[in-house]
Protein backbone atom coordinates (compact mmCIF):
# COMPACT_ATOMS: atom_id res chain seq x y z
CA UNK A 1 0.00 0.00 0.00
CA UNK A 2 1.32 3.44 -0.83
CA UNK A 3 2.04 5.57 2.18
CA UNK A 4 2.46 8.87 0.41
CA UNK A 5 0.02 11.15 -1.35
CA UNK A 6 1.31 13.66 -3.83
CA UNK A 7 -0.09 17.13 -4.15
CA UNK A 8 0.79 18.70 -7.46
CA UNK A 9 0.01 22.32 -8.05
CA UNK A 10 0.45 24.54 -11.06
CA UNK A 11 1.69 27.78 -9.70
CA UNK A 12 3.00 30.80 -11.54
CA UNK A 13 6.29 31.88 -10.01
CA UNK A 14 5.46 35.55 -10.21
CA UNK A 15 1.82 36.58 -10.15
CA UNK A 16 2.72 40.25 -10.65
CA UNK A 17 3.88 39.80 -14.25
CA UNK A 18 1.45 39.49 -17.17
CA UNK A 19 -0.10 36.05 -17.49
CA UNK A 20 1.04 35.58 -21.09
CA UNK A 21 4.66 36.11 -20.09
CA UNK A 22 4.57 33.40 -17.44
CA UNK A 23 5.28 29.73 -17.69
CA UNK A 24 3.54 27.93 -14.82
CA UNK A 25 5.61 25.42 -12.96
CA UNK A 26 4.45 22.22 -11.34
CA UNK A 27 5.29 21.81 -7.68
CA UNK A 28 4.80 18.44 -6.00
CA UNK A 29 4.66 17.96 -2.26
CA UNK A 30 4.47 14.52 -0.66
CA UNK A 31 2.09 13.85 2.22
CA UNK A 32 2.99 10.85 4.36
CA UNK A 33 0.35 8.92 6.24
CA UNK A 34 2.01 5.64 7.24
CA UNK A 35 1.91 6.75 10.88
CA UNK A 36 -1.83 7.48 10.80
CA UNK A 37 -4.73 5.15 11.53
CA UNK A 38 -7.05 6.01 8.65
CA UNK A 39 -9.74 3.72 10.02
CA UNK A 40 -10.25 6.28 12.81
CA UNK A 41 -11.74 9.75 12.40
CA UNK A 42 -8.77 11.32 14.21
CA UNK A 43 -6.37 9.81 11.68
CA UNK A 44 -8.42 11.13 8.76
CA UNK A 45 -8.54 14.61 10.33
CA UNK A 46 -4.75 14.53 10.75
CA UNK A 47 -4.37 13.56 7.09
CA UNK A 48 -6.69 16.40 6.07
CA UNK A 49 -4.49 18.86 8.01
CA UNK A 50 -1.40 17.51 6.25
CA UNK A 51 -3.09 17.86 2.86
CA UNK A 52 -4.06 21.46 3.67
CA UNK A 53 -0.50 22.29 4.79
CA UNK A 54 0.98 20.68 1.68
CA UNK A 55 -1.35 22.73 -0.54
CA UNK A 56 -0.20 25.89 1.24
CA UNK A 57 3.43 24.85 0.71
CA UNK A 58 2.90 24.01 -2.96
CA UNK A 59 0.88 27.12 -3.82
CA UNK A 60 2.53 29.70 -1.60
CA UNK A 61 1.25 32.51 0.58
CA UNK A 62 -0.85 35.17 -1.16
CA UNK A 63 -0.17 38.86 -0.75
CA UNK A 64 -3.08 40.80 0.68
CA UNK A 65 -1.97 43.70 -1.55
CA UNK A 66 -2.61 41.69 -4.72
CA UNK A 67 -6.27 40.56 -5.01
CA UNK A 68 -5.71 38.81 -8.36
CA UNK A 69 -2.71 36.95 -6.98
CA UNK A 70 -4.65 36.03 -3.85
CA UNK A 71 -7.45 34.53 -5.98
CA UNK A 72 -4.89 32.58 -8.02
CA UNK A 73 -3.24 31.17 -4.89
CA UNK A 74 -6.60 30.24 -3.37
CA UNK A 75 -7.63 28.53 -6.62
CA UNK A 76 -4.31 26.69 -6.72
CA UNK A 77 -4.83 25.44 -3.16
CA UNK A 78 -8.39 24.32 -3.89
CA UNK A 79 -7.34 22.40 -7.00
CA UNK A 80 -4.38 20.81 -5.19
CA UNK A 81 -6.63 19.67 -2.34
CA UNK A 82 -9.19 18.25 -4.79
CA UNK A 83 -6.50 16.17 -6.50
CA UNK A 84 -5.17 14.97 -3.16
CA UNK A 85 -8.64 14.07 -1.87
CA UNK A 86 -9.12 11.49 -4.61
CA UNK A 87 -5.92 9.78 -3.46
CA UNK A 88 -7.03 10.23 0.17
CA UNK A 89 -10.29 8.39 -0.48
CA UNK A 90 -8.42 5.44 -1.98
CA UNK A 91 -6.04 5.28 0.99
CA UNK A 92 -8.92 5.37 3.48
CA UNK A 93 -10.85 2.69 1.59
CA UNK A 94 -7.81 0.40 1.40
CA UNK A 95 -7.11 0.84 5.11
CA UNK A 96 -10.68 0.13 6.11
CA UNK A 97 -10.92 -2.87 3.76
CA UNK A 98 -7.68 -4.27 5.21
CA UNK A 99 -9.10 -3.89 8.73
CA UNK A 100 -12.29 -5.75 7.78
CA UNK A 101 -10.25 -8.51 6.11
CA UNK A 102 -8.05 -8.84 9.20
CA UNK A 103 -11.10 -9.05 11.47
CA UNK A 104 -12.70 -11.72 9.27
CA UNK A 105 -9.47 -13.74 9.21
CA UNK A 106 -9.21 -13.57 13.00
CA UNK A 107 -12.65 -15.15 13.49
Amino acid sequence: MKTMLTIAALFAASLATPVLAQEPSTVSVGVGYADLDLSADAGVRALDRRIHNAAVTACGIPSSADPRGKRAVNQCREEARERAYSQREVAIALTRRANVTNLAAAQ
